[in-house]
């Protein structure tokens, strides 16, 4: 920076720098005599650490002790230092109701970088793509700089099938500077109610020395079997059967 002024003094000026809620001074180191301005420690450029345009205060002081303030407008060139991420707009993990033929779960892949070190993302799943398929959606300007896609099930997915209830389905997104990320989408596949209930018990054996059994002794814990989740039906036991001659009680369901 350099200063000039009008009167006929000696041009013995005095530069400093101040911070603001938004600005640290002491990144910055300002010559007072030369007004020469270097950088102390490396500035970021991206959200939320960072911006890509910073706004320096100064001052200006002659020897006639008049002061001028100014503001200094730094911009930062954007480099690719970030690679893409997916953002979800639903619960992570990801649902997809079993026995759906067009399920889908929507996402967005973001880059805190800029053109051309962000989008347009190469999308790709590495593994179950003879289940699941991905699907680019134009939003236009909806997208606010994000891109927007859609995970579908190419089959109907089945809970009780060889790969159980859950799905790990890996993936790479990259950028179009070249950075790229991996991982992994969790993908539950949601349970309906089309298992039947079946019997289910548990035997517990008392022993009493009177031949007798205590009014409300808690006996055991009866069983039913159903391969759906729990909270998808309301099961109850609807009769208990006993054997008094051996103290032997078998807690029976019946449907």
């Amino acid at each position: 920076m350099r200063a000039t002024g009008e009167e006929k003094l000696p041009n013995n000026f005095t530069y400093q720098c101040y911070s603001t809620p938004y600005l640290d001074s002491s990144y910055f180191d300002l010559n007072p005599t030369t007004g020469e301005l270097f950088l102390k420690k490396g500035l970021n450029r991206d959200l939320p650490d960072g911006m890509p345009v910073y706004f320096l205060p100064v001052s200006v002081t002659d020897s006639g002790n008049l002061t001028t303030y100014a503001t200094v407008k730094i911009i930062l060139d954007d480099i690719n230092d970030n690679a893409p991420v997916l953002v979800y707009d639903t619960p992570n993990p990801l649902i997809i109701d079993e026995g759906s033929s067009s399920g889908s779960i929507e996402l967005y892949v973001v880059d805190v970088d800029t053109p051309p070190n962000g989008p347009k993302f190469t999308f790709t799943l590495t593994n179950y793509t003879d289940v699941f398929d991905l699907k680019e959606i134009n939003c236009n300007v909806n997208c606010n700089d994000r891109e927007k896609y859609q995970i579908i099930n190419k089959v109907p997915l089945e809970r009780e099938g060889p790969n159980g209830k859950f799905y790990l389905v890996g993936y790479t997104v990259q950028d179009k500077g070249g950075l790229s990320r991996n991982g992994i989408i969790q993908i539950i596949i949601g349970d309906i109610d089309n298992n039947p209930q079946l019997d289910g018990s548990k035997k517990i054996k008392i022993t009493s020395l009177e031949n007798s059994i205590e009014t409300n002794l808690f006996l055991g814990t009866l069983y039913v079997k159903d391969k759906d989740d729990w909270d998808q039906v309301f099961k109850q036991a609807d009769n208990c059967v006993a054997n008094p001659n051996v103290f032997e009680y078998d807690f029976i369901y019946y449907g």
